[in-house]
């Protein structure tokens, strides 16, 4: 039976989680790849520990930390091979509207490769995009478990009866979100 978060811990964890990474998240996405990443490496480090009959310290941890700074140092091969396999994907849909398989072969690797250059080139964009629409999704999310706090399910009932408030709440958090992170990009140029 899994163990779940009561809902005020829940709610504070969704709130501080979306606040953060709406107006921090470019600041911040580093320290949460390597992190991630730590926990990745970490886990699997267990699980070879478990298959190897050994005290899992011993795998968890350096794998950890080798998983975490290879996560760091791999990021942009990561966000070249994401970005092309986003642009493959409307290429396979279309597959039966190629009259050739060289055609075929020929738009994916083009598709593959102008999506991976864009991925790379919009970086900054992506990564503030991102993370700003997570952390409106989480405070949207916080936002209603801490109503049906209030009330008897009066969140998730309002989130029932109007999807598209919460939406256009999130969509309009994450443009904000957005331009709370590069203001500041903004001053700078206008400065010069």
């Amino acid at each position: 039976m899994p163990q779940h978060f009561p809902p005020p811990v829940l709610a504070c964890l969704l709130l501080g989680a979306g606040v953060l990474l709406l107006f921090y998240g470019w600041r911040i996405y580093r320290i949460g790849l390597v992190c991630a990443g730590v926990l990745v490496g970490a886990a699997l480090g267990v699980a070879l520990a478990k298959k190897l009959g050994i005290h899992p310290l011993l795998v968890a941890l350096p794998m950890g930390l080798l998983v975490g700074i290879s996560a760091l140092m791999l990021q942009k091969v990561g966000a070249f091979l994401a970005g092309g396999a986003c642009a493959l994907v409307p290429i396979f849909a279309l597959r039966g509207m190629f009259h050739s398989e060289q055609a075929f072969y020929f738009a994916a690797a083009l598709a593959f490769l102008i999506g991976a250059l864009l991925a790379l080139m919009l970086w900054r964009p992506m990564i503030t995009v991102s993370l700003a629409m997570i952390g409106a999704s989480f405070l949207s999310h916080g936002v209603i478990v801490a109503a049906d706090l209030l009330g008897r399910n009066w969140g998730s009932q309002a989130a029932e009866r109007h999807p598209y408030l919460i939406t256009g709440a999130v969509i309009a958090a994450t443009i904000f979100g957005v331009y709370f992170q590069t203001r500041d990009e903004v001053d700078a140029e206008d400065a010069d």
